[in-house]
């Protein structure tokens, strides 16, 4: 293979396979729409008959909105659903659009997902490239794009915030202008403009006073639908496709009552106890202590917040930590994780042995993560042939809290290697001062 053949099938030969595998998926559909609902079934477990649906809901939202219905509660014209999403997203596609036009809508977002891989810092090697690749063709990603949710929108303009941000001032501060409309939009990738610690002292200031003042601009603007999106988001079964910090207390919450939880059970009404709230004080302090012994592990490995492949983990990871901590999040919102793995490389690839293999390990978590859907629906379909049903639960207990921690170690290695690159920013702002003193 040529050099530039090379460089070219590493810029966008993820692009071009994740086409092929979203048109053969669309082929299976159009072929065979149940073995399309099974196959959907062993990779995400949370397939539907009908596409794109999240996609559908938006537009349906949007045109109930336009006709004066109040879409933050129950009502007929969402067919019985309501809209937890900003408000300001339903002003923001004020468009004349319903759940009609959920195909072409869908098709546009999904190939905008697709086309912002070729901004990616492109791999290095081939191992680098098939590594990146497993992640970008996972259930996680495929599980976005068969529903169209607004998270893949939310994906590509992330990446081309980042193109942004490596370019001059002017275009920087279109990045971030772009991050805060992400924001009002959908209100976690606020988690983003961590990245604004990457500028010097007076740029920082400006611009986080200015992120900071359209934000609360735009709250003001909505601040009672905004209120009401943001309490009934729901709280989702913690044995399925969501991850969150609270999926172990509230897991483990679930199984002390009666029932068949990993059978299917999925209405339990849920309210926090001293007990939950004890288990997840417990897990944040171990957390805490993990994090602060694991910066070290970085702090002379880590490349500045300015790199390229650096910029997108920042971003990335800020959204992936952010989301955990703070709520639940469906496994779509995984393809972030995609952010992460050109820096996870090049810190590999620059450490020394023994922080190499911590980082190999860190790269197969993240692989591991997106696909273990898949995993699961394997493991537990060839073990049904030899066991009952019931004799199941207790594996499915087990490989159900290793998904967890293993999830809360990721988690604690990037707020590490966050931390680990912001602290040479940081330094700035008070060296000037005491170099004064």
């Amino acid at each position: 293979m040529t050099t530039r053949l090379r460089q070219f099938a590493f810029r966008f030969g993820p692009s071009l396979i994740l086409v092929l595998g979203f048109a053969a998926l669309a082929l299976l559909r159009h072929a065979n729409l149940e073995l399309y609902y099974q196959f959907q079934q062993w990779t995400d477990h949370s397939a539907d008959y009908t596409p794109f649906v999240d996609m559908q809901a938006i537009l349906q939202a949007e045109a109930c909105w336009q006709q004066g219905v109040n879409v933050y509660v129950a009502n007929a014209c969402m067919g019985g659903g309501y809209f937890n999403y900003s408000p300001f997203l339903l002003w923001l596609v004020h468009l004349p659009l319903s759940g009609a036009d959920t195909t072409p809508a869908a098709l546009l977002t999904d190939f905008l997902l697709i086309a912002s891989l070729s901004l990616l810092p492109p791999a290095k090697s081939e191992t680098e490239s098939a590594f990146r690749l497993i992640v970008i063709v996972s259930p996680a990603t495929l599980y976005a794009l068969e529903r169209a949710n607004l998270d893949v929108t939310i994906f590509a303009f992330s990446v081309l915030a980042c193109y942004l941000l490596g370019k001059k001032p002017l275009l920087r501060v279109a990045g971030y202008a772009l991050i805060v409309l992400l924001a009002l939009a959908k209100f976690y990738p606020v988690f983003a403009l961590v990245s604004i610690i990457r500028e010097r002292r007076r740029v920082f200031l400006l611009t986080a006073a200015g992120c900071l003042i359209t934000l609360l601009l735009g709250f003001f603007a909505f601040k009672s639908q905004t209120i009401s999106a943001i309490s009934i988001i729901p709280i989702g079964w913690p044995f399925d496709g969501q991850f969150g910090s609270a999926n172990i207390p509230y897991g483990i919450r679930v199984l002390r009552a009666p029932g068949d939880f990993f059978g299917g059970m999925r209405v339990f009404h849920y309210d926090f106890t001293w007990f939950d709230f004890g288990v997840f004080t417990v897990l944040r302090l171990i957390a805490l202590i993990i994090f602060i012994t694991s910066i070290r592990h970085y702090r002379h490995n880590v490349p500045a917040i300015q790199n390229p492949a650096m910029t997108l983990f920042t971003v990335g990871g800020a959204i992936i930590i952010g989301c955990f901590f703070t709520a639940q999040s469906g496994n779509y919102r995984e393809i972030f994780l995609i952010f992460t793995l050109p820096a996870l490389w090049l810190i590999a690839k620059t450490s020394p042995p023994v922080a190499q293999a911590h980082l190999a390990l860190l790269i197969i978590g993240v692989v591991f993560t997106v696909w273990q859907p898949f995993l699961n629906g394997v493991l537990f379909a060839f073990l049904g042939l030899f066991v009952s049903f019931p004799a199941l639960n207790f594996p499915k207990f087990i490989f159900w809290l290793f998904r967890e921690l293993l999830f809360w170690w990721i988690m604690i290695q990037f707020a590490a290697i966050l931390a680990a690159a912001a602290l040479p920013q940081l330094a700035r702002f008070y060296r000037p001062a005491a170099a004064q003193t």
